[in-house]
């Protein structure tokens, strides 16, 4: 065979070969480089902003018959287990009554409404066992007695209630210094001056 021939052959082989690893290749990038497809945006028609802004306006003015008026199921649903929930929990703070907590369908809502209604509840109890303290020094007329109060403001005008009048029958405007509040001890030394 002669060489002219032989290298005819080779490069009839090496064109075939190198067309199959093209084709090969081509057909490969089509597997891998598929074109990106952007996700879907889900669409919103008119009654689904529609539906949001009722739901909003409804939440915020604790409205429910505004919850009526969307038109999908769960939504609606939700708006007026939602405005049940906050005019439920208005109420259970109103009256101090965490029972009423527990007619709220919506979890988060029955939660919130119980830590508010036991803070409230602890306050008011807090704040009327300061309130006897106070009665109970000034029925005493002991200033001492006033230390048992942890609110300062309450504690202070305790003691100057108490000692604002000390001072003014003996007449004595050191006794002011026992209230502790530099604000108080000034206006308790001219009160007892007078």
């Amino acid at each position: 065979m002669d060489k002219k021939c032989y290298y005819n052959e080779y490069m009839k082989t090496k064109f075939l070969i190198i067309g199959a690893l093209v084709l090969i290749a081509i057909a490969l990038s089509g597997c891998f480089w598929q074109e990106e497809k952007e996700p879907a945006i889900p669409e919103m028609n008119s009654d689904a902003a529609l539906d949001n802004k009722l739901f909003s306006d409804a939440v915020k003015q604790k409205n429910s018959d505004l919850c009526l008026k969307i038109k999908n199921k769960d939504p609606k649903e939700e708006c007026v287990n939602s405005v049940q929930g906050l005019l439920s929990i208005d109420e259970a703070i109103k009256k101090t009554d965490a029972a009423l907590c527990k007619k709220i369908k919506l979890e988060r809502y029955k939660t919130t409404c119980e830590t508010l209604v036991n803070e409230k509840s602890e306050k008011e109890k807090e704040e009327k066992q300061q309130s006897g303290k106070v009665q109970k020094a000034l029925d005493a007329q002991d200033a001492s007695l006033c230390d048992a109060i942890k609110d300062n403001e309450a504690k202070y005008t305790c003691k100057y209630n108490i000692l604002v009048n000390k001072a003014e029958q003996n007449k004595d405007a050191s006794m002011c210094d026992g209230i502790g509040f530099p604000e108080y001890i000034e206006k308790c030394k001219t009160g007892a001056d007078e």
